[in-house]
């Protein structure tokens, strides 16, 4: 009969510990949008995917080679020779935006 009674404590305590977070937020209004015609503005401090930038009306690359960007990045994660384009590999970039303050072309963007 005791294990009975200890699980049906430990059930309540489990309920009480979970209606102590979800009461705090019963008198909230929801954070819905409509997604296709509504979209969220993004947090300015939020640093997204980085893109290279191209030159609208010429359509070239923006990227001069100059190494500044692969000089600044704190994980290597920007590969590329001086005077080539820059290769950003997104799977060792921590998202630091070093790389975006230290490009003189603004070749270098959050996307």
């Amino acid at each position: 009969m005791w294990p009975y009674i200890s699980g049906i404590i430990k059930g309540f305590w489990t309920l009480f510990v979970g209606m102590k977070i979800t009461v705090p937020y019963l008198g909230r209004r929801a954070i819905t949008i409509q997604y296709p015609k509504q979209k969220m503005e993004m947090f300015e401090a939020f640093r997204g995917r980085l893109a290279m930038s191209r030159d609208r009306e010429t359509n070239k690359e923006k990227c001069t080679g100059c190494q500044l960007c692969a000089k600044a990045c704190a994980s290597n994660a920007i590969a590329g020779k001086l005077k080539e384009l820059h290769v950003i590999d997104h799977a060792l970039c921590i998202k630091c935006g070093k790389c975006i303050t230290s490009c003189t072309f603004g070749a270098v963007y959050k996307d």
